[in-house]
């Protein structure tokens, strides 16, 4: 079986090498981009069913990334639970209230496996990249539309949204996976983590403050959101490397 997860990264590999192309066209950027996370519930199987005794004993931790205060870490906290989430994992943050009685955003936690954590923290923090450059590129190339505070909120929310539904998809694919394994491991984490966080006596999560939104923004946010990789994680025999997929 170890051959045959080689043989995946591989492929892995190659349908990344065509998605970043930039000589081929969007819809070639697509397929392959789809075909390259469906590879990666195949991984995830074949890994499992490998180690399945090992992944049960993993250790859960956390791993804390400090966030610079600024006027998107509100969506910088929810891209980072969706992308926890999507990676099997949990978060929750830290923060305080300013003078002005604003919510500050001082840190983000993943909590999970290290290897799932690390995961989640390198996807997270290269999506944030390309969100962070991707929202004014949109902006401009609309006459209509100025790059101020409303659109870029719209492009954050609507790309964080899109995305969550990208590893809503792809977690329905491991559960109904026929063999069975897919919707073991999705259980036996989901267990994990739920008795991990429920030992950490947190407060209720903060909701979200409500901050102006331009539509023609969250159309971009939301088609950018569906272009940008999900990230692909290769182990390369245990030692932890990983692709990341996601700045093409």
């Amino acid at each position: 079986m170890s051959d045959e997860i080689d043989r995946i990264l591989v492929k892995i590999n190659r349908l990344l090498a065509i998605a970043e192309d930039p000589a081929a066209s969007q819809n070639e950027a697509d397929m392959a981009f789809a075909r390259a996370q469906k590879l990666k519930n195949e991984y995830a199987i074949m890994d499992w069913q490998l180690h399945a005794q090992d992944r049960r004993n993993d250790p859960m931790v956390m791993l804390r990334v400090d966030l610079d205060s600024g006027p998107v870490d509100q969506y910088k906290t929810i891209l980072a639970e969706v992308v926890g989430q999507g990676n099997r994992c949990r978060t929750f943050t830290y923060s305080h209230k300013a003078t002005n009685g604003r919510r500050v955003y001082d840190a983000i936690t993943f909590c999970g496996t290290r290897q799932d954590c690390e995961t989640s923290r390198m996807v997270w923090l290269s999506m944030e990249v390309y969100r962070a450059m991707a929202w004014r590129k949109a902006a401009a190339s609309n006459r209509r539309c100025k790059a101020n505070a409303a659109y870029r909120n719209g492009f954050y929310k609507a790309f964080a949204e899109r995305i969550n539904e990208r590893y809503q998809d792809l977690d329905r694919e491991l559960i109904e996976e026929p063999s069975g394994s897919g919707r073991d491991l999705v259980l036996v984490r989901d267990r994990q983590l739920d008795a991990y966080m429920g030992s950490l006596h947190l407060s209720a999560p903060l909701r979200t403050r409500r901050m102006p939104m331009s539509k023609a923004a969250m159309r971009a946010g939301y088609a950018a959101g569906g272009r940008v990789g999900l990230g692909l994680k290769e182990t390369d025999g245990g030692r932890g490397h990983y692709l990341e997929g996601c700045l093409g």
